[in-house]
């Protein structure tokens, strides 16, 4: 943890307005509720990132202040991995505060950290994409996102399912339950195990009033003789769900897991009236692209996951 009077950068006046300067610095505990606002996706009830501010300094009035930026910085699992997410308030963009905050990030992590990730994809070609690179980060993975008819794609997750009783492949120790029923802790810990995310993150999709929340009701959880072993989260967009996590325990993987997943959430979404199903693919996730070609899936759009190296 970086101390208080610890000023990374100063961006000059030219640059963030007449009459005035913009620092970057570890946050004061005073700053922590308005960097929550900014941040919601970075706080959990455990757990609470290490804050970074920009703040705006009016050289006509010294003793007032205003923040106009925040970043977040927190762990991933994985070996020496932190992850980090940015606001900049609109009226303050494109004038290097983003970049000044990523450049504390960076210094913040420097000798604990060997990369830092961007807390989540995003889009091809937008904004944000542009931002990352021009910072300095590079394209590590790619997620392909799909969309796919409902009703026979149940009907396809329920054959094999079929198939796999049939051939006794299932345990009986293994048992589906809704989200909402499971241990939200040792969800979340298997899904950062799995896309190497924030645990902060993960847990703020669990609450209700957060921006886009999971579907705790249908989103299914694997348990394996009452352990945690697999997890199928979906949110809901335009009237369909969205598989948006799909995390096995490495044990499992290539099994009848995923399979028994599938069918438990997509019937479960289909009973909710689902007409259409979307998903998506890490390009390093074979077997899901492979599925969303035997689906005759429609490639919907393309995201980007970033990470730079901390040196």
């Amino acid at each position: 943890m970086l101390p208080l009077d610890a000023v990374f950068m100063t961006i000059d006046r030219a640059a963030a307005g007449a009459s005035s300067d913009v620092s970057v610095r570890a946050a004061a505990d005073r700053e922590a509720r308005a960097c929550r606002l900014l941040l919601p996706e970075m706080f959990d009830a455990h757990q609470a990132p290490e804050l970074l501010v920009a703040v705006l300094h009016d050289a006509e009035a010294p003793d007032k202040s205003r923040l106009v930026g925040a970043a977040g910085i927190a762990p991933s699992y994985g070996p020496r991995r932190g992850s980090a997410f940015v606001h900049v308030t609109p009226s303050f963009r494109r004038r290097g505060v983003g970049r000044a905050l990523i450049e504390a990030a960076v210094a913040t992590c420097r000798g604990r950290s060997i990369v830092l990730h961007a807390l989540r994809p995003v889009p091809e070609e937008s904004q944000a994409a542009q931002f990352l690179a021009a910072c300095g980060f590079e394209p590590v993975d790619r997620i392909v996102h799909f969309e796919v008819d409902g009703l026979p794609f149940y009907a396809d997750m329920l054959a094999v399912r079929q198939r796999l009783e049939s051939h006794r492949r299932i345990p009986p120790n293994a048992r589906i339950l809704r989200l909402s029923d499971a241990d939200p802790d040792a969800v979340a810990d298997l899904v950062c195990r799995s896309i190497e995310t924030s645990r902060a993150y993960v847990r703020s999709r669990f609450r209700p009033d957060c921006a886009n929340p999971y579907d705790m009701r249908n989103s299914v959880v694997l348990t394996v003789d009452g352990e945690v072993r697999g997890a199928l989260i979906y949110n809901w967009s335009g009237g369909a769900p969205v598989i948006e996590v799909r995390a096995v325990d490495p044990s499992l993987r290539g099994s009848w897991a995923n399979a028994l997943m599938l069918e438990e959430a997509t019937r479960n979404a289909k009973e909710g009236g689902a007409l259409r199903f979307r998903f998506f693919a890490s390009d390093k996730l074979k077997e899901t692209l492979s599925l969303a070609r035997r689906a005759n899936a429609e490639q919907i759009r393309i995201e980007l996951q970033y990470a730079r190296p901390v040196k």
